[in-house]
């Protein structure tokens, strides 16, 4: 039984149950997120070092996806450096399963009540994963897993790159650690965890669709249509509304501003490649705007 198949899909996907009004209204009033709103790589320049590049990620394995337009592998093999939210090594993948089970004596059934557990149980028997495995399982866990394509978590394009990067003997970093990744999601509160699942299941028969949206907004490089997609709860649920404010400030926000900081020594380096959620480049709080506003000149490329 193989637990992990699903751990390395990242919040991108996770984003569609998200609605919050606030945080996008505010973001389409600001110039800078006009100036970021259409393409996946863009230049970032700083006086005395060689252009970096920053690549706007999906993860996916559709091959539209993982087969890079010649500007952005031109970037990549040119770059000495590549950077990813975290590495697709054993040794993340180990943390990251082990952080999917429950560990305080209780389990997922009595977690969620017999009612949503059994409709859990039915939509997972695709995955192979019986009722006595998925009581150990996480109630955030199970969401990702339900919402992630069927895919091999080790074709998607962030693995695809980190492949291709460990091929061409680049000098490879992280940005985040994978017990900070599982943080964002284990100090979820639990009715916060519980409420999206149940979006989730209730609304699981729209989630191929949505993510074919997505995959064609991604491919059209139109970061405006991406969020718009993110900023629909299935179902039009206005009932997960509360939860959602939380929601996009620990995934999104919270780990921009530290994206940010922790990649500004490659591109004081230079000539590096970093590759990011395509959400985390858009809006006034993305990446590339809180760049901008540390000195960085940022341009597109892509």
């Amino acid at each position: 039984m193989r637990l992990r198949k699903y751990l390395s899909i990242p919040v991108i996907l996770i984003v569609i149950l998200a609605a919050t009004s606030s945080v996008f209204a505010d973001a389409s009033k600001s110039d800078l997120d006009v100036k970021y709103s259409k393409g996946l790589l863009w230049k970032v320049q700083t006086p005395g070092a060689p252009a970096s590049y920053i690549f706007g990620t999906i993860h996916l394995s559709d091959p539209r996806v993982t087969t890079l337009p010649p500007q952005v592998k031109q970037r990549f093999s040119q770059s000495r450096s590549f950077t990813m939210e975290i590495l697709s090594n054993a040794e993340n993948m180990q943390k990251l399963a082990s952080a999917t089970l429950i560990r305080d004596g209780k389990d997922l059934e009595s977690l969620l009540g017999q009612n949503l557990f059994s409709k859990v149980v039915v939509l997972t028997e695709d995955f192979g994963i019986p009722p006595e495995i998925l009581k150990m399982i996480k109630p955030w866990a199970v969401m990702m897993m339900l919402i992630a394509p069927k895919q091999e978590s080790d074709e998607v394009l962030d693995s695809a790159l980190y492949k291709a990067a460990l091929e061409q003997k680049k000098t490879i970093y992280q940005l985040e650690s994978a017990d900070e990744q599982m943080a964002v999601f284990d100090n979820m509160p639990l009715d916060a965890q519980i409420a999206l699942l149940q979006n989730t299941v209730d609304y699981y028969g729209e989630l191929p669709k949505l993510t074919s949206q997505l995959t064609q907004s991604y491919l059209d490089g139109d970061l405006v249509a991406m969020w718009k997609l993110s900023n629909t709860p299935l179902g039009g649920d206005v009932k997960i509304d509360r939860y959602t404010d939380l929601f996009i400030q620990r995934v999104l926000t919270d780990r921009n501003v530290v994206m940010a900081e922790r990649m500004a020594q490659r591109l004081q380096e230079g000539a590096a490649f970093i590759a990011i959620g395509a959400l985390h480049l858009y809006g006034h709080d993305g990446v590339l705007s809180l760049l901008q506003r540390k000195g960085y000149e940022v341009s597109p490329a892509y």
